[in-house]
């Protein structure tokens, strides 16, 4: 289809048609259009939140101007005009629910955004996918933002500058990193000159390479680089001091180890941290309204690196660069407070006051920023990096482990290893979540993700039940459904008739018992992800004869339910004893039988089994 007959699709309708959202739809089943991923969040309506504003000075003054966010306005907006559907004012609100209890704000539903635009977007999706590929929308190659290393070259801040390098004395950062201290650096008199960071503020720079600041401290930066730099940071501290990789990390292998095992510590140590986005700076000014701020930001390169991820954290206080200065995260105090946060997920995390709806500057002499692993599954959603194996390194900080010691550590594989068994206590979803995760292949550890980005979907933040990583293998507990042993391939799935349940009351001579009525009530229907299948398996390869829930309890509705397909390794362990179970791969379970019409679940071949169920058993997972 042409460019011209797709846009009489999006006009034939005289008259755009109301909005009817289908509440009994599955969200869960809304989540892909083609082969993109969606997610939606709930969008605070910021007229309630006008009401919430402790000063009413404020509160009149920012929405006189209507110079501060309107995001409700906005989605409306591409609801109608994108979708050509009208919206009833009052259809996609919700009422907040804070840890039980309801809140005097409502949102625009995210689960109702997806009922609304999914069904519609798919159905635009095939007719954009379905035209002629045509060879010169790819003559230049996929556009994205990352770096090729071996013709990565510094940008100068103007196009045909052609200054020289400028680098820091080699031999002070040695000496520094050798003593484990982080080296900073101060423009005086058109040198660097390097200086401990312990002995005054500096700013640290937070950037992504694809903007062209990357570097080392033996190549260094351009001369207008370095210069627009030392005058950024004599804005934000006294004396100008600053750290920023390209000067201040070596290429120097056993030197850059020593300063990514400081990377934590040169974050939360600066007086500020200051963001340097091309995105950002070149769209955004002082004049900007906070709209603008808050999409720019949340859409930038500088939010889809995982390194920038502790950076933005562990900042004591955040800057952005911007046209014609700086702002910093107090430009989101009052309306715009709860929309940043849920935007920009990391503000979470910043020394912020929520009954004055304020961001505020951290102490240096608070407690270090500590995320676990479910909250680092959300916050890593979508973020990237061009070297893999670093993600570890990156994180590191924020769950409290030495990234020095990870840095010595060879490998991907190992380097994740190293850290889940030094986090200890994980979440149960890393057996059963991540549809589109690849694992380790290291014995014990082939339940574990390779990157925790990948992951997607984190738990429920208030389960008591976390599961314990040891070099054993992942220890916790979980719903046991057991069923004969099957080979499943790409076109099977199982479908498995519940006909036991094990009782708490349950004794040796009679180990299971059943809780319903027949012992027949329920039936699931069990697929491999696609994913398992990606590369070539040894014959017989996929064989289980089961599947881990977290849930204590069999779900009771048609919603997907992420498992942990597995191999159980012996039907005699002891009920005290962990059961041992080898992760073959994950899974997605349903109620019910399959629905044929739903074409990505349709298989040519089905097992049918007879299945056992214990409820919250103790596991070894391998």
């Amino acid at each position: 289809m042409d460019t011209h007959a797709y846009r009489l699709y999006l006009t034939a309708e005289e008259e755009p048609r109301v909005l009817t959202i289908d509440e009994a739809s599955d969200p869960s089943t809304l989540r892909w259009v083609g082969t993109e991923f969606t997610f939606f969040l709930d969008i605070l309506w910021l007229d309630d939140l006008e009401e919430r504003l402790i000063d009413p000075a404020h509160r009149g003054s920012s929405f006189a101007t209507r110079a501060d966010l309107s995001m409700h306005g906005l989605t409306f907006g591409l609801l109608e005009t994108v979708l050509r559907i009208r919206v009833p004012p009052e259809l996609l609100l919700r009422q907040l629910h804070c840890h039980g209890d309801s809140c005097s704000c409502r949102a625009i539903s995210g689960d109702d955004l997806a009922r609304a635009i999914v069904p519609r977007a798919r159905e635009l999706c095939i007719l954009t996918t379905s035209r002629p590929v045509d060879a010169e929308h790819h003559a230049h190659g996929e556009r994205v933002k990352r770096i090729l290393a071996d013709n990565y070259v510094p940008r100068h801040t103007t196009p045909g500058c052609t200054c020289g390098f400028l680098a820091a004395p080699m031999d002070d950062v040695r000496r520094l990193l050798e003593r484990g201290e982080v080296p900073v650096v101060v423009l005086e008199g058109g040198v660097l000159v390097v200086r401990s960071a312990s002995e005054g503020p500096y700013v640290a720079v937070s950037h992504v390479w694809a903007d062209g600041l990357g570097s080392t401290t033996e190549e260094g930066l351009p001369r207008c680089q370095v210069e627009r730099l030392a005058k950024l940071a004599g804005k934000l501290v006294q004396g100008g001091a600053f750290w920023q990789d390209g000067l201040c990390v070596p290429g120097d292998r056993p030197l850059r180890r020593r300063a990514i095992g400081l990377m934590a510590a040169t974050y939360a140590d600066a007086e500020k941290v200051l963001v340097i986005d091309a995105g950002i700076q070149s769209q955004c000014s002082l004049a900007s309204s906070r709209e603008e701020y808050l999409l720019r930001i949340a859409t930038s390169g500088w939010m889809q690196r995982i390194w920038t991820l502790q950076e933005g954290i562990l900042a004591r206080e955040l800057f952005f660069e911007v046209a014609d200065g700086l702002i910093d995260c107090t430009y989101f105090d009052g309306v715009s407070y709860y929309a940043a946060s849920s935007m920009i997920p990391l503000l979470q995390y910043c020394h912020k006051d929520d009954s004055t709806l304020t961001y505020q500057p951290r102490s240096l002499a608070s407690k270090p920023v500590r995320c676990d692993v479910n909250d680092l599954i959300a916050l890593l959603r979508y973020r990237t990096t061009s070297h893999p194996e670093d993600e570890t390194l990156a994180v590191a900080g924020l769950l409290g482990v030495d990234a020095g010691m990870l840095v010595k550590v060879e490998g991907q594989q190992e380097r994740m290893k190293a850290l889940l068994t030094r986090v200890g206590r994980l979440p149960r979803q890393l057996a059963v979540f991540g549809w589109l995760c690849d694992r380790l292949s290291i014995p014990n550890f082939t339940w574990a993700p390779l990157s925790l980005s990948d992951v997607l979907w984190p738990g429920d933040k208030d389960d008591s039940l976390v599961a314990t990583c040891t070099d054993d293998g992942l220890f916790g507990d979980f719903t046991v459904v057991r069923f004969p042993e099957v080979v499943l391939g790409g076109d099977c799935g199982v479908i498995a008739t519940i006909v036991e349940e094990r009782a708490a009351e349950a004794t040796d001579e009679r180990p299971f018992k059943c809780t319903r009525a027949g012992c027949a009530s329920r039936v699931f229907n069990l697929v491999l992800s696609p994913h398992a299948y990606r590369k070539p398996q040894p014959r017989g390869a996929l064989r289980c004869n089961g599947f881990l829930m977290k849930q204590p309890t069999l779900p009771e509705s048609m919603r997907e339910e992420g498992v942990g397909v597995v191999h159980i390794v012996s039907e005699t362990t002891p009920p005290e004893s962990a059961l041992h179970c080898k992760f073959v791969a994950p899974g997605s379970a349903r109620l019910g039988v399959p629905d044929a019409m739903e074409t990505t679940r349709t298989r040519g071949h089905w097992h049918f089994v007879s299945a056992t169920v214990e409820i919250m058993r103790r596991v070894r997972l391998t």
